[in-house]
């Protein structure tokens, strides 16, 4: 039986590194996601944490669709 798997990406800065790292990871991941056939890639929108370099996902999603083929993309809260 087959099932369909998602990612939700907080985009998270890694302590230490610059913000674009996020952007970086998100890109290196939402590719993985894409190429093992995930379903949906899912980017978290969070106003009110610093460490999250998530807060314009409507921003991301574009960056996020050219580093991808087949894998759907959407934000939530």
């Amino acid at each position: 039986m087959a099932f369909a798997v998602s990612v939700l990406d907080l985009s998270p800065i890694p302590s230490g590194s610059p913000d674009s790292q996020a952007l970086r990871n998100t890109l290196d991941l939402a590719s993985l996601a894409d190429q093992l056939g995930f379903c949906r890639y899912w980017l978290a929108e969070h106003h009110s944490m610093i460490d999250s370099g998530s807060t314009a996902p409507e921003i991301m999603i574009g960056q996020v669709a050219r580093a991808t083929k087949r894998i759907r993309i959407g934000s939530g809260c």
